[in-house]
């Protein structure tokens, strides 16, 4: 299969090298420029002009990898997926090797719920770039939301490795530990990131979780109040308060949380259905719940 693939890479490259060997039509020169101010306006944020002089480059070298990535990117980063997806798919066909490229694809595979073609792709970004972190980041949410925990617990740790700082890391391994049912390992790999990042809503609600399955309902409410302080708005986050309050015995606010869960995310009426007729829910129960709002957002 690998012997298959470098064919298939050395065929594309030489095809490419084939039809780029007459330069006379192309002005590199110019197309560096346009592509340097548009670098400019991205650092400014100015996505429109940036796209403007991305698109000046490549009309001037179609073979500009690095102007054909970064026009995908100020198109993602205008929610224009369908002409992201169009950069970035000239980009790997014009360099398969490119990392950034690769990476690119990957996203956007992630972004479409296609996870089995993200882990494919992300893969392949790190074969050609070993300490590509962003690669590592996201194979590791990709295996979080494949419920393949003991893969994304190790691109995570790697991601870690690779860069102590990307606190974002810290947050979905402590929840890929929680679902892996290594609660205490979930709760310091938490505590550590709202140390950082103390504003940061998926941080105390993942710690919500995380002690209310330990079974200390008031250290859940702490975290899960700071939640919902940050995201009044999150059915995540009143599903979460539903729990405390019912497993706490205060059926007003059971009720409550409730109500505002379901307006929120009707499909949420489904787990709250099948979960109330117990008393209490216990850490399994709480793991059930956890894969079923997973299994429900793979569905949107």
């Amino acid at each position: 299969m690998e012997l298959f693939e470098s064919l298939f890479i050395f065929i594309k490259l030489l095809i490419r090298d084939t039809l780029s060997k007459d330069q006379s039509k192309f002005d590199k020169n110019q197309a560096q420029a346009h592509y340097n101010l548009g670098n400019k306006y991205m650092e400014t944020k100015q996505l429109d002009r940036a796209i403007d002089e991305y698109n000046k480059t490549v009309s001037y070298y179609p073979y500009h990898i690095d102007a054909l990535v970064s026009l995908g990117i100020a198109y993602f980063h205008k929610s224009q997926l369908d002409k992201a997806r169009e950069a970035f798919k000239k980009a790997y066909s014009t360099d398969p090797r490119s990392s950034r490229a690769i990476y690119w694809v990957a996203r956007m595979a992630l972004e479409d719920s296609n996870y089995n073609k993200a882990i494919k792709f992300f893969q392949k970004a790190i074969k050609y770039k070993s300490d590509f972190v962003e690669a590592h980041y996201y194979l590791g949410l990709t295996y979080l939301r494949k419920e393949m925990f003991e893969f994304s617990i190790e691109y995570l740790r790697k991601t870690l490795e690779l860069d102590s700082e990307w606190y974002d890391a810290y947050i979905y391994l402590g929840e890929s530990h929680l679902k892996k049912g290594q609660i205490d390992k979930a709760i310091d790999m938490l505590e550590n990131a709202i140390v950082v990042l103390p504003l940061c809503f998926e941080a105390q609600l993942i710690a919500g979780e995380a002690y209310f399955s330990k079974g200390d309902m008031d250290k859940a409410l702490e975290h899960a109040t700071r939640a919902k302080e940050i995201n009044t708005n999150s059915a995540d986050i009143h599903l979460l308060m539903w729990k405390i309050y019912k497993n706490k015995g205060l059926e007003d606010f059971e009720k409550l949380e409730k109500k505002h869960t379901i307006e929120l995310n009707p499909k949420y009426s489904i787990i709250i259905e099948v979960h109330s007729k117990n008393k209490t829910i216990n850490h399994e129960e709480n793991l059930q719940i956890l894969s079923a709002m997973n299994t429900l957002k793979n569905k949107n």
